[in-house]
């Protein structure tokens, strides 16, 4: 791990037409006790005051604001976290939505959780992941079973059963190795193809402390999406495909989650296209069990989907 970055932070927000959500991030950033950040934002063509906004906040903000309009031919937000990854100036990645806050410690909280790991063992670290809490200041989800908590997020998934919106950063070196596929088309690909192609490799320390406000009432997409089910389901099949052929280790803690994966695989394989025999190629043994006795119900789903 090198470190020839401006800032300790790049905080990154995507965003489509939510110039009246926007405030939210930017007050928030404001008020942070930790100041080695900027913030960059990547627009998706709005047709709002998003950018006139951010112009005139460029001119009073106490940190760096920079502002990138995607490019027109690659819509999503799989594409504007790639961009933002390229650019990012900062040594550690943050992304926060549109319509978040964040408490005002947030940023300290992550430092000093990075610090705290030993340098010589901050190699076999991505980064670091601590709560959300709602707009009523109660915690999502569940919280972790320690604090500080070394693991991954596919052992909190599967092991011991952790859910619910968390926020962290990851190191950015480490996320320019590990960007989102780019097809052809595509305009969503689930989140968790990268994160868990990390966890394979990389430990997260986890802590105890929320570090952002999640408004569950604007949690809407923050990049233009499109209800056509096409756009996305090659998406969801790398996805599925992926954690049927380099999870299924893990199924003895979570049987049903895979029976689940499964299903959505031949679902979205489908949409897709895909023929029975290609989307047996895609699999490795022995997942192709899993899929065949899926097979049915996922073919099913699909019939639904499109009625």
């Amino acid at each position: 791990m090198t470190n020839n970055s401006e800032y300790r932070f790049t905080v990154f927000t995507p965003t489509y037409e939510r110039a009246h959500v926007l405030h939210r991030p930017y007050e928030t950033l404001q008020q942070q006790t930790h100041e080695d950040f900027e913030w960059l934002i990547i627009d998706d063509n709005s047709t709002d005051e998003t950018q006139s906004l951010v112009e005139s906040w460029k001119s009073e903000a106490d940190f760096p604001i920079r502002f990138v309009t995607q490019d027109k031919d690659q819509p999503g937000k799989h594409h504007a976290f790639n961009t933002a990854v390229d650019i990012a100036r900062g040594e550690l990645f943050y992304e926060i939505d549109s319509d978040d806050e964040l408490l005002p410690d947030a940023l300290e909280i992550l430092s000093e959780t990075w610090e705290s790991i030993a340098p010589e063992d901050r190699d076999q670290y991505a980064g670091v992941t601590g709560l959300c809490i709602d707009t009523n200041r109660n915690v999502v989800g569940d919280r972790f079973p320690d604090s500080p908590f070394d693991s991954d997020s596919i052992e909190l998934r599967y092991r011991y059963k952790i859910s619910g919106e968390k926020s962290g950063m990851i190191r950015t070196d480490i996320l320019q190795e590990y960007p989102f596929p780019e097809l052809e088309g595509v305009r969503h690909v689930p989140e968790s193809l990268v994160w868990d192609a990390i966890s394979g490799q990389y430990k997260t320390r986890f802590v105890n402390e929320p570090l952002r406000v999640y408004h569950i009432d604007d949690s809407v997409s923050q990049l233009t999406t499109d209800g056509d089910t096409s756009k996305s389901s090659m998406g969801h099949v790398l996805a599925r495909q992926d954690r049927l052929n380099s999870q299924l280790s893990w199924a003895r803690y979570a049987p049903l989650e895979f029976l689940k994966s499964a299903t959505q695989y031949v679902r979205y394989a489908n949409h897709t296209g895909l023929t029975v025999s290609e989307q047996a190629k895609r699999l490795r043994w022995p997942a192709h069990l899993l899929w065949l006795a899926c097979l049915p119900v996922g073919t099913a789903a699909a019939v639904l989907d499109r009625r």
